[in-house]
């Protein structure tokens, strides 16, 4: 031990750098920055410990996980759809109560709404070009929230489980009714044959009157808007008719739109706008239209039956009054 102190002098006086000395307990050198380490192991079962944060003494690997909330991972819980009403209200928002949990990272209500929408469209441009087999019932709703809102929500095609408003006493359908209410509208279209039997002239009438009952409905907790007006686009074209969209007035800021104002007065029974708003933007069909619409029919009934089972929840009579299968509807988006 003397000696190669002696040493360590001689070394230090000619200049040179002493050779760092390895502590006994750290046997392992690192090899480019001369630090000693050895790896922690549980006493218990010999596996290596997750490697701890100095700054705060947590687990890196934790920390990893909680940077991205709401990130694409689905949820393993659904805190919405147990507790009570105000459970399952707060089951939806993340921690600042007023962001919807998402999938998307957004953690502000602007943030969540620009990142929805870009999505959201580019969905729809894939159910324009492809479609969705049709069924006019909550089922097909459904579809199609499901195919527009997958990557933004876990709840996609999902009926809410909360009551819902659009202004101080516009309060939506309860939650007991969501069904029923869709069953009279699947019940109509199937005696109607999708609006086919009907005089051309009553057409942009009914289709008032649908999209009334299924806005009145609003069975999601966000994006029936957009779910009930491709609907009702594939209902109009069952029947030979287009909707123009682009004939809706739109609404300035602190002013409702016409579609807005329409479907608040229906709410409270006056369908008199919205049937003018539908007189307005529904037209019919050319002749290359007709004969593209009885192709995308018999391609629709050649298909083979859905093998989608009904609601474990929804009560028997909704099951019998689903659109008869010999009368399917053609595509959604198409």
């Amino acid at each position: 031990m003397r000696q190669d102190r002696e040493e360590e002098h001689a070394d230090q006086r000619r200049g040179a750098r002493p050779a760092r000395r390895r502590c006994p307990a750290h046997p392992t050198q690192h090899p480019a920055r001369g630090r000693t380490h050895q790896r922690r192991r549980s006493r218990d079962s010999g596996q290596v410990r997750p490697r701890r944060d100095r700054r705060r003494g947590t687990d890196a690997t934790d920390d990893r996980a909680r940077q991205r909330p709401g990130r694409s991972q689905p949820l393993t819980e659904r805190p919405w759809e147990s507790g009570d009403e105000q459970a399952r209200w707060d089951g939806y928002l993340l921690a600042d109560g007023r962001t919807l949990r998402n999938r998307v990272g957004a953690t502000t209500p602007e943030m969540l709404r620009e990142r929805e929408d870009r999505r959201v469209e580019a969905r729809a441009l894939t159910l324009r070009e492809h479609g969705l087999p049709a069924t006019y019932d909550l089922a097909g709703l459904r579809a199609i929230h499901r195919h527009l809102f997958q990557d933004v929500y876990d709840w996609a095609g999902d009926v809410r489980t909360v009551s819902i408003r659009k202004s101080r006493d516009g309060w939506f359908a309860p939650l007991d009714r969501i069904e029923d209410a869709m069953d009279a509208v699947a019940t109509y279209l199937r005696d109607t044959d999708n609006l086919r039997t009907l005089d051309p002239s009553a057409v942009p009438g009914a289709l008032a009157s649908v999209y009334d009952v299924v806005n009145q409905t609003h069975p999601f907790r966000e994006g029936n808007g957009r779910v009930q007006r491709e609907f009702i686009t594939a209902l109009a074209r069952e029947s030979g008719h287009r909707l123009d969209w682009t004939r809706v007035t739109l609404g300035r800021p602190g002013y409702e739109s016409e579609n807005d104002q329409a479907s608040r007065l229906a709410r409270t029974g006056d369908r008199g706008p919205l049937r003018a708003m539908f007189a307005r933007i529904t037209t019919k069909a050319g002749a290359i239209d007709d004969h593209v619409n009885d192709a995308l029919r018999l391609v629709a009934a050649s298909r083979p039956p859905s093998t989608a089972r009904p609601s474990a929840t929804a009560p028997a009579v909704a099951r019998v009054n689903r659109p008869a299968p010999g009368a399917p509807g053609r595509d959604y988006g198409r």
